[in-house]
């Protein structure tokens, strides 16, 4: 009996830790093991997420740039289109106050560039000599009305009689006066 006393292992006291079986610490280190490969696939996963999401984030930041680009682009052309529609209106207004002498309305454009006059009647008013010389009165007619001249009697014209009337000519073919033979 004595050798049995000795070999016989002491009761647990109460509250002291149980002692682990001896299967415990092999189960314990393979769900360690486990659980470490779960981690580092999930690990592998959250990678790729988060490469696809910096990759995404470069296309959006070029898709924004390149929108940004062209809203400044469409701006500058809306804006260049704005100053051409500005410049027809005002060549128009200029023709129509001035006449159709070509040099007299671009002489004006450029004085109303220079200055920063943007009203034609303004430029008129500090540069009258702009403005179109009244037409010269036609020949009386009897009947009470101006006659209109006609192809045949412009040719016939002598070269000082022209010149003297070139004004009324040319305003009169404007305006669609000019009667055919």
């Amino acid at each position: 009996m004595p050798e049995d006393v000795l070999n016989q292992k002491p009761a647990p006291q109460e509250g002291a830790p149980a002692e682990p079986q001896q299967g415990t610490p092999q189960e314990g280190a393979t769900d360690l093991e486990a659980r470490l490969r779960e981690l580092e696939k999930e690990r592998e996963r959250l990678l790729k997420e988060l490469e696809r999401t910096r990759r995404e984030a470069a296309e959006r930041r070029v898709a924004t740039k390149t929108l940004e680009e062209r809203l400044a682009e469409l701006e500058k052309r809306w804006q260049e289109a704005e100053r051409q529609a500005r410049l027809a209106e005002t060549r128009a207004r200029l023709y129509a106050v001035i006449g159709s002498d070509e040099a007299r309305v671009n002489a004006a454009l450029a004085l109303m560039e220079r200055e920063g006059v943007e009203d034609p009647n303004a430029l008129l008013e500090r540069y009258p000599f702009l403005r179109a010389a009244p037409p010269a009165p036609g020949p009386a007619n009897p009947g009470g009305g101006v006659r209109r001249l006609t192809a045949s009697e412009i040719a016939r014209m002598s070269p000082e009689e022209y010149a003297r009337r070139r004004a009324e000519i040319l305003q009169a073919m404007a305006r669609g006066e000019i009667a055919p033979e």
